[in-house]
């Protein structure tokens, strides 16, 4: 247990040391799962309460994120900002991919998800907030955020051409440090989580995202939201028919 308990403490010591190569004015981006969760504990704690905590909302998200993240920045006092991003659902509809009988629209744009979620709310938030953004991924969920998080030395830490900073003071953390952090500053997690385990899904697939996204369709998420969130999934599927066949 001791030895357990010293490797947490490097881990929280050497986030902090990533936090320290940066400077804000930034935000930190709060998506309201326990990555996000963990690196906006960790941001607050390194800069001190001014420093901004931004949900970015696009209309899509479980409404059990919503109310945690704004309990959650109300009791421990965080500079908490919601940025509306755009309709993500009516962007869907007019992709026309969600219904069998539907034409695409023709004007939107091609990477139009992306820019929905993505490249459209950072440039508000950094507009709004500064050129540093302090964000909750982790090298050991994928190949492509290894290469992305510790290629060319960077370590966590990204420098892009436009002039924004990204970090990630969680970079080398497992998922059992996220957890141990939730207990660590003494915060619950978000309920999501509780009813994707009851609903069995596997440890590795229980993720917080939006509802239903351009490629969230896989692993069985559409079944699990259909079980976990019934009166959620008949208004979406009214609109998006297609959730039907996937459910």
């Amino acid at each position: 247990m001791d030895a357990k308990l010293g490797t947490f403490r490097a881990r929280l010591a050497g986030a902090h040391e990533r936090l320290d190569s940066v400077s804000p004015p930034g935000f930190v981006a709060w998506s309201g799962g326990k990555d996000s969760t963990a690196a906006a504990l960790l941001a607050v704690e390194h800069w001190g309460a001014d420093f901004p905590v931004v949900a970015f909302r696009c209309g899509m998200e479980f409404p059990e994120t919503v109310a945690y993240q704004d309990d959650l920045a109300a009791a421990r006092g965080w500079s908490f900002h919601v940025l509306q991003v755009g309709d993500y659902l009516s962007e869907m509809v007019r992709s026309g991919a969600w219904d069998h009988n539907a034409v695409a629209d023709p004007t939107q744009s091609p990477d139009w998800s992306f820019h929905t979620r993505i490249t459209g709310p950072a440039e508000i938030a950094h507009e709004r907030f500064g050129p540093l953004m302090v964000w909750g991924i982790r090298s050991d969920e994928s190949k492509k955020r290894r290469m992305m998080l510790g290629s060319h030395g960077r370590q966590g830490v990204v420098h892009r051409r436009d002039g924004t900073t990204t970090c990630a003071p969680l970079q080398r953390w497992t998922a059992r440090d996220v957890w141990a952090a939730h207990a660590h500053y003494g915060v619950s997690w978000n309920p999501v989580y509780d009813r994707l385990e009851a609903l069995g899904v596997p440890e590795v697939s229980q993720r917080v995202d939006v509802m239903v996204g351009a490629n969230g369709t896989g692993q069985g998420r559409m079944g699990w939201l259909a079980m976990g969130w019934p009166e959620e999934f008949r208004r979406l599927a009214a609109v998006l028919p297609r959730m039907r066949e996937m459910a």
